[in-house]
């Protein structure tokens, strides 16, 4: 009696606590913002207007001749639907002065480094995400410099590099 008293109980149990299993919320995807919305895809951005230039002689940046060695754009993250917006958590830049075969990397300090192999990218965070902007500290000597950006959103997904050849004349 003792068996099947226990037996019935058992069952009793697991019959009560399956069907609560069954209905939890299920478990988030990575890069899930919450509520069953997965966001897989990498937001993106836009290079600003008025800090550069476009005449005969190519891209020119205006740079310093406003007073500000600033550049920028804007940012933006695909929704998830009506009611999960993405987010750009930072928008990464990069400055490479070309020489030759070789570039000579910004660094935060306003300060170009040495010349080496251009394959890799030295990024820095700009300030801003949806409105994004970089400010060079100390006056840039002319010459031919590309510049990068990249967004990231909250999720981690992050945008293929883009770039853009300017002259400091």
């Amino acid at each position: 009696m003792r068996k099947s008293l226990f037996s019935i109980l058992l069952a009793a149990c697991v019959i009560a606590v399956v069907p609560s299993a069954a209905s939890a919320a299920p478990a988030r995807a990575a890069g899930d913002p919450g509520g069953g919305c997965s966001d897989n895809r990498p937001p993106y951005s836009r290079w600003g207007h008025g800090w550069w230039g476009n005449d005969g002689g190519g891209h020119y940046w205006n740079g310093w001749d406003d007073g500000d060695g600033r550049f920028g754009g804007r940012a933006y993250d695909y929704r998830c639907d009506s009611t999960h917006k993405g987010r750009v958590d930072r928008v990464m830049v990069a400055v490479e002065r070309l020489r030759g075969s070789r570039c000579q990397r910004l660094f935060r300090s306003g300060q170009l480094g040495s010349p080496v192999d251009c394959s890799r990218t030295h990024w820095m965070r700009a300030q801003g995400t949806r409105r994004w902007h970089h400010h060079i500290p100390s006056v840039l000597p002319k010459g031919h410099y590309r510049l990068h950006r990249r967004a990231v959103d909250s999720a981690g997904n992050r945008e293929r590099a883009h770039m853009r050849h300017l002259w400091i004349r």
